[in-house]
């Protein structure tokens, strides 16, 4: 009989050990942008282009023109990773692989754009010596369109993060620290790579599966426990 208390006991703690270790997702599920760093900034850029350059004649001068732009966007930024391209795999030394750790913008808010200049300016002079005759036109044809291309190349540039490159590091920290907490009831190291050779899964079907495993075992130890001993000679 002791010896029947004693494998009871020892099932028990088994299945409470393999409950603990499963992971609760319930907060996370659904959530595919995971942002950690917040930023207020102002972006401040300086374009400028040459455009329709002509070559005066013998008894006229050069002109060329040139669109001059300074844009200044204020606004809040969220960094962090896309869960979705996270890829994790057990290896042999059943640590918990983690890849795919790619910083990137999750969104904008705030945003306030302001034109400290915008202009096209005309240059005209003699051949082969300095402009002597700089026009400043405001209502230029191609003012308009000049700007969009210079705002659009900027909005180009604050959507694929080049900007905030240098929070790369940080970011990454950080998002480190939430996926090893996300693991920590599995009771493994977490080792974090820049890519692996392992078979991987997904974040939420590594941890589907790993639940299931879990969910599967405890079921075993509870099924055995409920079979009658069989008595002893």
């Amino acid at each position: 009989m002791s010896k029947l208390k004693t494998e009871l006991a020892k099932s028990n703690a088994e299945a409470q050990h393999l409950a603990s270790q499963k992971i609760e997702v319930t907060a996370f599920k659904g959530i595919w942008g995971l942002s950690v760093l917040k930023l207020d900034t102002i972006i401040k850029d300086f374009y400028m282009q040459e455009f329709n350059h002509t070559e005066g004649g013998a008894f006229e001068r050069d002109e060329h023109h040139e669109y001059l732009g300074y844009l200044e966007i204020a606004l809040k930024v969220n960094l962090g990773v896309d869960l979705e391209k996270l890829k994790v795999a057990l290896n042999a030394k059943d640590e918990i692989v983690v890849c795919g750790i790619k910083p990137e913008v999750q969104g904008f808010l705030d945003r306030k754009d302001s034109w400290k200049a915008k202009e096209i300016r005309i240059h005209k002079g003699n051949h082969h010596v300095l402009w002597d005759d700089i026009q400043v036109d405001q209502g230029h044809k191609d003012l308009h369109a000049k700007a969009e291309h210079h705002r659009s190349t900027v909005e180009k540039r604050l959507k694929n993060g080049a900007d905030f490159r240098c929070y790369d590091v940080i970011v990454k920290q950080c998002v480190q620290q939430v996926i090893a907490l996300l693991f920590s009831p599995m009771r493994k190291k977490v080792v974090f790579v820049e890519s692996t050779k392992l078979q991987t899964k997904g974040l939420w079907e590594f941890i589907e599966d790993y639940n299931r495993l879990c969910e599967l075992s405890v079921g075993k130890i509870e099924h055995a426990k409920s079979r009658p001993a069989l008595p002893s000679s």
